[in-house]
This record gives structure tokens, sequence and C-alpha cells, in this order.
């Protein structure tokens, strides 16, 4: 099954500032403009008020036109069975998408703040179809509690200068593979261990309490980092039990079907894109591009250190 979605510029909040700034701006110049009998703080005030509406007017007509893109580029397109369909023949440029989203505080204030980077291999190809079958493999979807992390995914972008900023993505095609793993975490009073599988998105396993005297229980916990320009991690729990033996299954990449995003490189943000997708954060998909994973085996002790076990995995495209 193939899934088609656009991922839109977030124009609703810069329309809301837009109509926020015009309701003050407007009436305090038509209050100020009869009490000011100097030019000079008038001509300054008029300045401020004016520059600030016009960066927001501007950045608003910008991701509206980008959003008007997006829709015309979508008429043109449509899937059938296991191939995309192109109403006219278009030179695409094909490589690789990197995208970090991150907040910069800057004193009291914060933002968010996108980096968006292509990497183009040297194949362009001129094409009124693609074939989804042979569209290239592996992404890395990362984001942490605040929707911040990072993407990298393949792409394809056409060439025709009216469309140059469009990017077609392509997200959960690979089959992802994780050999058993056995973690053991225990003392003189304690001995608990794990057994964790991964297969179709989802790890399994079970948690087995085979010795305690102190300890409420147990949980396990997964661990994943990606360092690009930044650091980005996630941690979550997988299981958590005070019962002897536990069988847990969860689902760790919520991608798990082939999924096309028609998006624009400069409307493009992490946290539109999982709103799109309906992913809940922490979250990540894929296991591309270099990322650090663990899991991380806990015997909860009441008051004293608990006992952990660490295991290095690694989760790979079969």
């Amino acid at each position: 099954m193939v899934r088609l979605v656009a991922v839109k510029p977030r124009t609703e909040w810069y329309k809301f500032l837009l109509t926020l700034d015009l309701m003050i701006t407007i009436p305090l110049l038509i209050f100020l403009i009869p009490l000011i009998r100097n030019p000079l703080p008038l001509a300054a005030i008029l300045f401020i008020l004016l520059f600030s509406t016009l960066i927001l007017v501007f950045k608003t007509y910008r991701l509206i036109l980008h959003e008007r893109l997006i829709d015309d580029f979508l008429k043109m397109v449509r899937i059938n069975g296991s191939s995309l369909f192109f109403t006219e023949p278009l030179n695409f440029e094909f490589g690789t998408l990197v995208v970090e989203e991150y907040i910069v505080r800057s004193g009291r204030h914060t933002h968010r703040k996108t980096s968006v980077g292509l990497n183009p291999s040297s194949n362009i190809k001129s094409l009124s179809s693609m074939n989804l079958n042979h569209v290239p493999q592996g992404h890395l979807l990362l984001l942490n509690k605040s929707a911040c992390g990072v993407l990298i995914a393949p792409y394809a972008r056409p060439l025709r200068s009216d469309l140059s900023d469009i990017l077609i993505l392509f997200l959960g095609s690979s089959r992802l593979f994780m050999k058993p793993t056995r973690l053991v975490a225990s003392s003189e009073s304690e001995y608990c261990e794990a057994r964790v599988e991964f297969s179709n998105g989802h790890m399994s396993g079970y948690i087995a309490r085979l010795r305690f005297e102190r300890s409420r229980g147990a949980r396990l916990e997964f661990h994943a980092r990606a360092k690009f320009t930044r650091v980005y991690e996630v941690d979550f729990e997988l299981a958590r039990t005070s019962d002897r033996y536990f069988k847990f299954s969860r689902e760790i990449d919520p991608i798990n079907e082939l999924t096309i995003i028609v998006t624009s490189k400069h409307g493009l943000s992490l946290i539109g894109l999982a709103e799109q997708l309906e992913l809940r954060f922490p979250m990540i998909s894929g296991f591309s591009g270099g990322i650090e994973c663990k899991l991380r085996l806990v015997v909860d002790l009441p008051f004293a250190m608990d006992i952990k076990s660490e295991v290095p995995i690694e989760i790979s495209v079969k």
C-alpha cells in the first residue's frame, strides 16, 4: 500500500499574526498621528510599525505561494498501483535531503529554526512516471519530545523552473532487521533479564524477574542518538512491570508503509510533517544515517541506586 501526503507550510499562524498586527497598527497610527507634533519621533514610530508589518506580509505571502505551488503540483500527480504518474514528462534531480529542526533561545525568547540541505546525485532523468518499487530506500526521522530532530530521506526534485522548489520524499520503504538481544541486570539480591526482538516496526519480548528481594519492579528503555550539526536524542519506555514475568510488544517505527511526501523546500518543517502523518513524539523511524541505539534494563530499588544494564543494538536494512 502506498500513501501520498502533502506537507504544506504552516500559514495559519502567520495569517493570525498579520491580522493581529494590522488590528493594532492601524488604530495606533490613527490615534498617534494627530498627537505627535515633532516629525522625527513620528517618523521613527511609523518606520518601526510599517517595517514589522511589511516583514509579516512578505513572510505570509511567500508561504501562501508555496502552499499554492504544492496544490498545483498535486494536480499533476496520480498513483496507480505501484507507479507514480505525471501529466507531462519532467526532468528530475535525485539525491538525499537532510533537515534539522531545533529551538533557538535568545534571552527570554525562543523560536524554532529549520535547516534544509539537499545533496544531489549526478543522475538527472526525464520521467513521465516512477516505478515505486525501484525508488531509493532508507530514511531516518527522529523527533524528541519537543518535536525537534532530524530527517534524512531520498528525494526527487523537478527541474522545471516554476516547480524547482517542489520536493518528493520517499519514506518507509525499507525492511529493517535487528538481532534478538538479551539483557541481564543483577546484584546479590536481584536477578532480572529481558529479551527483545524487532519485526515489522515493533519491538517485542519479555522481562523476567527471576530473583527479587528489594526491588519494586523493572523497566526496559530504548535510547537513540543522532549527531549532525547538533545532537538529537530520544528516550522512551518499551515496558514496565512489577510482575515476575511480563511479555510486551510496542510499535517503534510508525511509518511501516511506503509514504510519498510532496512538499516545498522553503515550507518544510518537521513539526508540520509530524502533524500531517499523525505522529506522536518522541519517535523514531527508518534508522538510517549512522544513528546510535541502545537498550537499557533498569531494576527499581527503593532508597538505593537502581541496577542498570545497557546493550548497544544495530537496526539495519535487510
